[in-house]
């Protein structure tokens, strides 16, 4: 149960902070087979997912969210996706205990998810 973290780049960038990342620049681990791609919308203050399951997954955060997740030890842990700015790419491997937290008091959250397989077999766990 890890999650593994990368600084990623966009595409393009323009002085004025615009930015550009096209998918299918996102270069995914070895060996992660990509079946789903999707985008969650989150809320303020609102929380996704609060579970575990056998799929891998690699998240990148847009805006103020929160990673938290439950090592193998049973030791939560908690880090912003998108800290000043930066985008990073989060690989949470199977069965582990994650969510995604919307800390802003302002805006909404985007996540972009890829997955290894269609979402089976989820547990719910308060992670969150």
């Amino acid at each position: 149960m890890t999650v593994n973290k990368e600084e990623i780049l966009p595409s393009y960038k323009r002085e004025s902070g615009l930015w550009v990342l096209k998918l299918e620049d996102v270069k995914l681990p070895e060996g992660f087979d990509e079946s789903e791609r999707s985008i969650v919308y989150i809320p303020l203050g609102e929380v996704g997912g609060n579970h575990r399951h056998p799929r891998r997954e690699a998240i990148i955060g847009i805006g103020d969210l929160e990673l938290v997740w439950i090592d193998e030890n049973e030791k939560k842990h908690r880090e912003l996706m998108n800290k000043n700015g930066k985008l990073t790419l989060f690989v949470v491997s199977a069965m582990t205990p994650h969510a995604v937290r919307n800390t802003s008091s302002k805006n909404f959250g985007m996540l972009l998810e890829f997955a290894s397989e269609p979402q089976h077999d989820v547990e719910l766990v308060d992670v969150a």
